[in-house]
This record gives structure tokens, sequence and C-alpha cells, in this order.
């Protein structure tokens, strides 16, 4: 299903002690990055300097540093066929 997606959205955080409304979060790669970037989907994910460590940013994967940023860039590449 990833794979002939258009876009795979993924925001991999962690809440510590998992409570929505604290504000501290950690920002991370998950197993989903991976899942998705080795099916051939087109993955849109948080951005985090672990992200680095593990994929081309821009040619493997694309990132986001905020909703604005996700929004403006789901707009691109969906317009993108």
């Amino acid at each position: 299903m990833v794979g002939s997606s258009k876009i795979n959205i993924n925001s991999a955080e962690s809440r510590y002690n998992h409570a929505f409304t604290n504000k501290d979060v950690l920002y991370g790669s998950n197993l989903r990055d991976f899942e998705i970037t080795v099916s051939g989907g087109f993955l849109l994910t948080h951005y985090s300097e672990e992200i680095e460590s593990f994929f081309h940013v821009g040619k493997e994967m694309v990132t986001f540093k905020n909703e604005v940023e996700l929004i403006d860039k789901t707009r691109f590449y969906r317009s993108e066929e």
C-alpha cells in the first residue's frame, strides 16, 4: 500500500510520559521511515538530525520541520504528476 501511495506522511514524535499535552517532544527515526523507502514509496517525514545519518534527505525522502512546511510540500508534491 505505501509503495503505491502518492505521498506517505510520517511524524515520528515521542512525548515524555506519553502525555499529549506535554510540550517536551523528541523527534527521530522510526521503522516506518525504512518500510516506506524500501517499498519504493515516497516519504515525507518530520525532520530530525538522526534521519540524516540513515538517508540522503531530498533524494531518498523529503522532510518537513513544521505544519506549514508539511502543507506546502504536500501541495507541491501532489501537483507533481
